[in-house]
């Protein structure tokens, strides 16, 4: 009976990742085929995300915001 419950973990494992694999190819195929204004801007919008900067010991949120 064990075997049977994994075989199917399995199988819905399989079944979501190859979901999400096809989602990701969709989108990636979409944007390719969008002007080239659309995608530069989806290129860009990923890239102007900085990392999270962490706050120096001691310092507050006000002074952060300051400080950007």
């Amino acid at each position: 009976m064990t075997i049977i419950i994994l075989y199917v973990i399995l199988v819905i494992s399989t079944c979501a990742l190859l979901c999400v694999g096809i989602a990701m190819y969709l989108r990636v195929r979409r944007l390719a085929r969008a002007s080239d204004t659309q995608f530069c801007r989806a290129v860009q919008d990923v890239a102007e995300f900085p990392a999270i900067e962490q706050p120096a010991p001691g310092q507050t949120a006000a002074e952060t915001e300051v400080a950007q």
